[in-house]
């Protein structure tokens, strides 16, 4: 219940609100031990942290849940951190070592074969050549984690992956195939009721 009311505070736009919700399941998993559930609570603050530019708070918490991953040497688990902590890592312009973590991540991916994080991975180190202003490499690395977010299915990953992909043509001057990405995105956002990629074009 704490979970989903830190999420719906989120929804809401009170970060400071969902994050103390969250503090307050992540006791409660401890409590009962549940490794699992307490790895996905630290990725709910983290990330929230950073989206509030507490990147000291973030980079704790995101490194919290990896270190817990591998020490049940839960793969997944790790690719999905190390994502995670590579986000924060760009939001604070660290960009090499942004991609050193999503190579890692991508690495891990392959290796249990995960469609989804492959997909995540490959759209993250699409992020890093757009940073670097590579938008070719940023084009590429866009149009091969679609081919895993649609295998997957992951409709909210695939909407996002295609605007990234449309912003990534608009910087080429191919408005044209700019506006046919975004316009997908908007369609699958819609139809998967992904109110965030829906409103970037909305």
């Amino acid at each position: 219940m704490l979970l989903r009311l830190g999420g719906q505070a989120e929804r809401l736009g009170q970060l400071d609100k969902a994050i103390d919700y969250w503090w307050r399941a992540l006791e409660r998993y401890r409590r009962i031990g549940d490794l699992q559930a307490q790895g996905l609570t630290y990725d709910f603050i983290g990330l929230t942290y950073g989206s509030l530019g507490r990147y000291d708070l973030a980079d704790d918490a995101l490194c919290r849940r990896l270190a817990s991953s591998r020490d049940r040497k839960d793969l997944l688990g790790q690719v999905y951190g190390l994502n995670n902590v590579g986000t924060v890592l760009l939001r604070r312009g660290a960009i090499a070592e942004a991609k050193k973590t999503f190579d890692e991540a991508l690495e891990i991916a392959r290796r249990v074969r995960s469609l989804d994080g492959m997909g995540l991975s490959l759209s993250n180190l699409g992020l890093v050549a757009a940073g670097l202003g590579d938008c070719e490499a940023a084009i590429k690395s866009y149009e091969a984690a679609l081919v895993f977010r649609r295998q997957a299915p992951d409709p909210a990953g695939e909407a996002n992956t295609l605007n990234n992909l449309g912003e990534a043509y608009h910087a080429t001057g191919n408005y044209r195939e700019a506006s046919l990405n975004c316009g997908m995105a908007l369609q699958l956002a819609k139809q998967s009721f992904d109110f965030r990629n829906q409103f970037l074009y909305d």
